[in-house]
């Protein structure tokens, strides 16, 4: 997926993004103003085939060329990407338009099942950051390789309550094994990080978590967090309003390709609760997932 890079306009910090979410809204990490992702500039070239093109500014000699996949994963032109440049020229088969604004994300009426919000994005594995900005009911994650640079997965509204819970969420994807996952840099808001352990659902092995001067050592087993209810061990606490949620995954020691430790935003600890979370896997990348609201049980 081709990533479109640009600064904050308020505090100047640099981001990423997937190119489709240009014009989105979002909660810069650094300052935590909201922004709108600003478009890059469109020149159109003089002539009767010309196609409009969305550029930066002209690229070094270096550069790299990725495929610009579209909606559905059908090609529609190619991308270039170097540094912090970036433009958009058409497939050689097809003229392609200028990058349009993504609509704002809308909330899933309560009911719905867990929905992978990113897909899983290739490429950072542990150790990197992972972060979740609470606003009102938007909550938009972002991931890091370096605390410095992040990049935008996505924003979606979720109902839930003010007062709600927050913290580490670690599962192995597997009730027959444990994943032991390592966390610092922990921050909530402003508080210190004072956290409450325990499992969410029917686990196959309980889980436990440590801390020794700020890292943070939670072990989990569980066969998801997803679909209709959640299996995995998290280390909370409570929190009221907007609250931004951030943890450096230092290390995950799981056999499962998709166990997943990371941040996570719930309104409580019942196993259908509507919640949103960013997580890491130990060899798969990285995801935002979210459950809309109470999930429908059988019988319900």
């Amino acid at each position: 997926m081709a990533e479109y890079k640009f600064s904050c306009p308020r505090c100047g910090q640099h981001l990423e993004c997937a190119v489709g979410s240009i014009g989105a809204q979002i909660d810069c990490p650094s300052c935590e103003q909201s922004i709108i992702i600003p478009s890059p500039k469109v020149s159109v070239s003089k002539g009767a085939s010309s196609a409009p093109v969305a550029e930066m500014e002209s690229p070094p000699a270096s550069r790299k060329m990725l495929i610009y996949v579209g909606i559905f994963g059908i090609v529609v032109g190619l991308a270039i990407v170097t540094g912090s440049y970036f433009s958009l020229g058409p497939h050689p088969a097809k003229q392609v338009e200028a990058a349009k604004p993504k609509p704002k994300p809308k909330a899933v009426p309560p009911g719905a099942d867990s929905l992978n919000l990113s897909g899983w994005v290739k490429g950072p594995t542990p150790p990197a950051w992972v972060k979740l900005v609470r606003s009102g009911n938007a909550f938009t994650g972002y991931y890091s390789t370096n605390d410095s640079d992040w990049t935008l997965l996505r924003s979606v509204n979720v109902p839930m309550s003010a007062s709600a819970l927050a913290g580490l969420a670690v599962s192995a994807h597997s009730n027959g094994e444990l994943n032991t996952t390592k966390f610092d840099n922990v921050t909530v808001g402003s508080s210190l990080f004072d956290p409450t352990d325990g499992d969410v659902g029917t686990v196959g092995i309980p889980g436990s978590a440590t801390q020794n001067n700020g890292v943070y050592l939670v072990s989990g087993s569980g066969a998801d967090i997803f679909g209709a209810d959640d299996q995995f061990n998290y280390d909370y606490q409570s929190v009221s309003g907007d609250v931004t949620l951030v943890a450096r995954v230092v290390s995950e020691n799981c056999k499962q390709g998709y166990a997943k430790s990371g941040v996570m935003f719930r309104e409580s600890l019942a196993t259908n609760s509507a919640n949103v979370h960013v997580v890491m896997s130990p060899i798969n990348g990285v995801c935002m997932e979210a459950r809309m609201g109470v999930a429908a049980k059988p019988g319900q």
